[in-house]
């Protein structure tokens, strides 16, 4: 294991060969806290305002939940079409029938099965930190968008399974969910055809919560500057 900014991170070698499945059915068999049926938060207006700024006609987020992050953005501009998947049936049941958005419950094979350039941005807040192999999920992102992909993320700056730091543990460590992970985004673009830009935007209320950071993917023919 390795020490990243006061966190252990365990390397992905040493992931149990049912770390995928295990991650899986522990995010899909979550009851949904009241927490995320609030109608907005400071980052779901933040995400708004940039994916605005590249003037979609569509948007897809990957992992939405039950659509606050849509919700906003449908408040923002309401001819936008919008889509949303996310693996829990429950969160997108939610969604579909208190926030009538279109919601689809489903996990990457949505992505694998859309045509390239389906949607014009593809968007995550939170959700690859809870994959334990990321990158052909970016890469579908990618595939499937026609401007870029935004993510909001942490990122540690090691790359693995997030542990709870020393002072935090009780026991055993345990990250902050069972299923935690810090991935460097900027080596999984290396290979893609976009240009990544960074901006750092924490969040309140999390233990990763400083380390979280806008993520810019733009295919390399629609750069535009971060700001």
């Amino acid at each position: 294991m390795s020490e990243a900014s006061g966190f252990t991170v365990k390397p992905t070698e040493e992931f149990t060969a049912s770390e995928a499945k295990d991650a899986k059915t522990y995010w899909s068999s979550l009851a949904v806290p009241d927490f995320y049926k609030k109608p907005q938060t400071h980052w779901s207006n933040f995400m708004a305002e940039q994916m605005l700024n590249l003037n979609p006609r569509s948007v897809l987020e990957f992992g939405c939940n039950v659509g606050r992050n849509l919700s906003v953005l449908r408040e923002c501009a309401p001819a936008l079409i919008l889509k949303g998947v996310d693996i829990n049936a429950e969160a997108v049941a939610f969604g579909r029938h208190e926030r009538g958005l279109d919601l689809t419950q489903a996990d990457e094979s949505f992505l694998q099965a859309q045509a390239e350039n389906s949607f014009d941005v593809v968007f995550t807040v939170s959700v690859l930190d809870h994959l334990p192999n990321p990158g052909p999920v970016l890469a579908d992102m990618v595939r499937v968008s026609r401007l870029g992909v935004l993510l909001l993320e942490p990122s540690l700056g090691k790359e693995g399974k997030v542990l709870k730091p020393e002072s935090c543990q009780s026991g055993s460590p345990t990250s902050e969910t069972p299923y935690s992970y810090s991935w460097d985004y900027e080596r999984l673009a290396r290979e893609l055809p976009v240009e990544l830009s960074k901006l750092h935007y924490p969040l309140s209320g999390t233990l990763l919560g400083p380390y979280y950071y806008l993520f810019r993917l733009i295919k390399r023919a629609t750069i535009q500057p971060l700001t």
